[in-house]
């Protein structure tokens, strides 16, 4: 459906579509599209080379322009696709239309913008049907629909969503940075950009990896500024997974800075142009300094004789106090506001608390590494500030915007680095971001003494190795009495990224907040914020019965994680969370399982049975015949391993049969997969092992993952047969 390709476009923004009869301002819209002046009426033929693809595009164009006038801002900007369809799943991914009605504009002063849909249906004789967008809407829930009957093959779809998006702004502003990779998932005839600007907008905008270059137009009014771009001819791209495309594929970025008058760029923390009409193509070392020299921002903590005085009650190391620390501030600049968050979103407690939201504190400090900086300047303890750029997003000398780079303190002890990631709820000293691993970024030191931004310089972010991040799983299994189940319990431990990703999706607030309040002898909430006894009472009675409920829906989602992770259901599954690994970066995350097998692994063969024992390692990857003869090279998030053991008790009165598939080897540069079977004292024990060795291989490389990658697979296809032991 349509849907899927316009959600896939940040700057268009669906969510804000408005239905209405067509006013002066839509026909003027309209006119300026699809009126005399279109040049795209007779697009209609598409290469030879394309004839069998599913969808070609035949024009893609993106507009964006800022204007002002006296204290009013006006920005504007479309999308126009027109596409002919050549096939039913071309047909299908393009029959409806899904948005919803207004939208606020959330800049400066709040205004509401508008945006204007128009869609038109031109068969293959040349005869044109204009959808008429507010009759053949239809209102499901917050949500529109059109759908686009009557499409046939050798139909061309043209549509545009254009959007008027007016504020009040008399000061600075930057606008929304816009990243587009030039190719799509069809190929593509002609894509354009085109950028209207005057004077007090200011342009940063660059191409990359042989991405067309920006060209200016000129115009009558030396106030006035306008620019485009575009190409021809562009093959679709598949992106496959484990491919970061900005890394490789042919894109843009600009964005937009306002400033009413000259000094209102201080108003914003952003790479500027120094002058109007000059567009920033880049952003050098010393820019980099320059601006964190006069924008950073060191804060204020209110509890930090608190916490000093709680240290000087301990012998520590240097390390020790700064872990303490950390730890310290994420509990009371953020943790500590959990509860109150939760009670307040369920109802249970007004927003208003205290002269304050319920998430005031709560989010301020989602992002603040500015609470470490003031205790380290305070015990004197040197530190610096780390710039970098996710490698997803490319490399560092392609940060164009400030909103490409993150911000962590790096702290040198003991002949280590020790990074410090901005708080989170789960955040460990160390456990940065992997998408920062092993790149290039810059350093930028701080005088301890004057507690200032000194000086830059270039810095390696340290690697992770695949023994560092992934899980272990420990299993034992045996059957029940009549050998038609499988009792199974299970221990694993997530290591690393894995653990960091996993938290967030396992652990609900109750599974962590008492630890919290238990290492700093802090008391609830409830135990600290309500005075009455039967407003405690009542708080504590809606509290049980929320949890409750979510702890319900948190058995539902583990339980389900769990089939997916094997493919089959399991019965009676109960589960534990030993450990949150929250408090140490080589502490992991432990979940407990429990549960049984009882219509998936046994079959009974006469006499003996056959189980399926390959499918307790989990799903693994399979690949395709075009999967394997990729031509994209790898990026992966992080190097990882994912081991295995299993113990299982073979009942009485039985053997196991040839283990001599369960005992392979496939190891290269790239990775591994690597399992042993044996049998001790009437246990099978087996042991498996895959590992994925790199951050990036080049698709040279590819049939060497290919490897072992197959070979995980096709051990989940191994089964073990369970003989009836002669007498």
């Amino acid at each position: 459906m349509i849907k899927k390709h316009l959600f896939l476009l940040p700057i268009v923004l669906f969510s804000a579509i408005s239905v209405f009869a067509q006013s002066k301002k839509e026909l003027e819209i309209k006119a300026s599209i699809w009126g005399e002046n279109d040049t795209q009426k007779g697009n209609i033929d598409i290469p030879e080379k394309w004839q069998n693809e599913s969808a070609v595009v035949l024009y893609k164009e993106y507009f964006y322009d800022y204007h002002k006038f006296i204290k009013n801002v006006n920005y504007q900007h479309s999308y126009r696709k027109r596409i002919k369809l050549l096939d039913k799943a071309a047909i299908e991914d393009y029959s409806e239309f899904t948005f919803t009605k207004k939208f606020a504009v959330n800049k400066g002063w709040v205004k509401r913008g508008k945006n204007y849909v128009g869609i038109k249906v031109i068969k293959p004789d040349g005869t044109e049907r204009e959808i008429e967008v507010d009759k053949e809407a239809v209102k499901t829930d917050d949500e529109y629909k059109i759908a686009i009957s009557g499409l046939e093959k050798g139909d061309i779809l043209d549509y545009y969503i254009y959007s008027v998006e007016p504020f009040k702004q008399k000061d600075g502003f930057v606008f929304d940075p816009v990243t587009k990779i030039i190719s799509d998932d069809y190929p593509i005839k002609k894509m354009a950009l085109h950028l209207h600007t005057e004077n007090d907008f200011y342009v940063k905008f660059n191409s990359y990896n042989g991405a067309p270059k920006l060209q200016e137009i000129a115009t009558d009014k030396k106030s006035e500024k306008q620019y485009y771009l575009e190409a021809e001819d562009i093959d679709k791209n598949d992106f496959p997974y484990w491919y970061y495309p900005l890394q490789e594929l042919p894109h843009y970025k600009f964005q937009i800075s306002f400033a009413r008058k000259g000094y209102h760029k201080n108003d914003v923390f952003e790479f500027i142009s120094p002058e109007q009409g000059v567009v920033k193509t880049n952003n050098t070392k010393e820019d980099v300094l320059d601006l964190y020299k006069v924008k950073w921002r060191y804060g204020i903590v209110r509890t930090i004789k608190e916490l000093e005085n709680s240290l000087k009650e301990k012998d520590l190391t240097t390390e020790e106090k700064i872990r303490e620390a950390y730890y310290y501030f994420r509990h009371y600049y953020l943790t500590q506001f959990v509860e109150r968050s939760i009670y307040a979103s369920a109802k249970i407690i007004p927003d208003m608390v205290y002269g304050s939201t319920a998430y005031d504190a709560y989010s301020f400090s989602m992002d603040n590494s500015n609470l470490m900086g003031i205790f380290l300047y305070r015990a004197k303890i040197p530190y610096s500030i780390i710039t970098a750029t996710p490698r997803s997003y490319g490399t560092m000398k392609n940060m164009l915007f400030k909103s490409d780079i993150t911000n962590f303190l790096a702290i040198e002890v003991e002949g280590k680095t020790l990074y410090l990631p901005p708080l989170g709820l789960h955040s460990n000293i160390g456990e940065i971001h992997y998408g920062f691993e092993n790149s290039d970024a810059y350093n930028l030191k701080v005088d301890i003494k004057k507690h200032k931004i000194s000086e830059i310089e270039g810095h390696k972010i340290t690697p992770s190795t695949y023994k560092d991040n992934g899980t272990r799983e420990y299993s034992t299994l045996s059957f029940n009495e009549d050998m038609d189940a499988l009792a199974v319990t299970k221990t694993t431990k997530h290591l690393g990224h894995s653990k960091t990703n996993t938290q967030d999706e396992l652990l609900i607030y109750y599974d962590f907040i008492n630890e919290d309040y238990k290492r700093f002898d802090n008391d609830s909430y409830v135990d600290k914020q309500i005075k009455k006894e039967k407003d405690k009472k009542r708080i504590n009675a809606e509290a049980a019965a929320l949890v409750k409920k979510i702890k319900k829906n948190q058995a539902k989602y583990i339980e389900e994680q769990t089939e997916d992770q094997y493919d089959f259901s399991v019965e009676d599954h109960e589960f534990t969370i030993a450990n949150t690994g929250r408090y140490g970066i080589k502490q992991p995350l432990v979940l407990e399982e429990k549960f049984n097998i009882t219509e998936h692994l046994i079959k009974k063969a006469g006499p003996n049975y056959l189980i399926e024992i390959g499918k307790l390692i989990g799903g693994q990857v399979t690949l395709t015949e075009e999967e394997k003869n990729r031509t994209n090279n790898i990026y992966m998030n992080f190097p990882r391993s994912f081991v295995n053991e299993i113990e299982f008790t073979i009942p009485s009165g039985y053997v196991v049969g040839s283990l001599d598939k369960l005992n392979i080897s496939v190891e290269n540069e790239t990775g591994g997969f690597i399992s042993t079977a044996t049998v001790e004292d009437s246990i099978l024990k087996i042991r498996t092992e895959k590992y994925y060795a790199n951050y990036y291989e080049p698709n040279t490389n590819w049939s060497k993952m290919v490897q072992f990658l197959e070979a995980a697979y096709q051990y989940t296809q191994e089964k073990i047969i369970l003989k009836k032991a002669a007498l």
